[in-house]
């Protein structure tokens, strides 16, 4: 598997209103820590970190890591930035795992499960849910689920639809600990808690 992870500061700072200090935050804290996770399990054969800044030598020497520069931060749709990267990779791997990384702590074996169904035919995208419930509609897709923590999809059928969730769509439940999120100020306090406990 190569984990893709977005990581635009600007886009940061937009969005989510993120200070230097929390952009600081998480390039020298929150993601050599999450780099060196996944880097060190045999599942993952790839990082592509996707982003407007080199990070120098913060991630470590992991032979798995590459850093692709991007320029995404006028876009506001997830799907522009995928095709972004598609593009600026001229990508190759047909299945694709595009992650947040303001969701530290989502485990390498639900990236594996959705990655394998997705790559097995059984569907043509794959997220996480906050429910184990698997029935996916548009009645309940804004309550249940948030394909902005991972996305796993097919890199035709997403280039085909422009979307990420093209149906079949598989789902894969997420613990309270894989929704601790880096999107609000608060929750950087839980963060360090789950990790000074060794937690993960």
């Amino acid at each position: 598997m190569i984990v893709v992870m977005p990581f635009n500061t600007k886009f940061l700072k937009k969005k989510y209103k993120k200070q230097d200090s929390d952009i600081t935050k998480l390039t020298d804290e929150v993601l050599p820590l999450l780099v060196e996770r996944l880097s060190m399990d045999s599942r993952i054969d790839g990082i592509e970190i996707f982003s407007d800044i080199d990070f120098d030598s913060v991630l470590g020497l992991s032979s798995k890591i590459k850093i692709i520069k991007s320029n995404t931060e006028e876009m506001t749709v997830a799907e522009d930035v995928i095709l972004s990267y598609i593009t600026a990779t001229q990508c190759e791997q047909e299945i694709i795992i595009i992650y947040n990384p303001l969701f530290p702590f989502v485990s390498i074996k639900k990236m594996d499960i959705l990655f394998k169904r997705v790559s097995n035919g059984f569907a043509n995208s794959g997220i996480g849910s906050y429910f184990d419930d698997q029935g996916l509609s548009e009645k309940n897709i804004a309550a249940r689920y948030d394909p902005g923590i991972i996305s796993v999809i097919n890199k035709s059928e997403f280039v085909r639809h422009g979307i990420r969730l093209v149906a079949p769509v598989d789902t894969v439940g997420l613990s309270a600990l894989e929704l601790v999120s880096l999107r609000s100020e608060e929750d950087y306090e839980l963060y360090g808690l789950i990790v000074n406990a060794g937690l993960i």
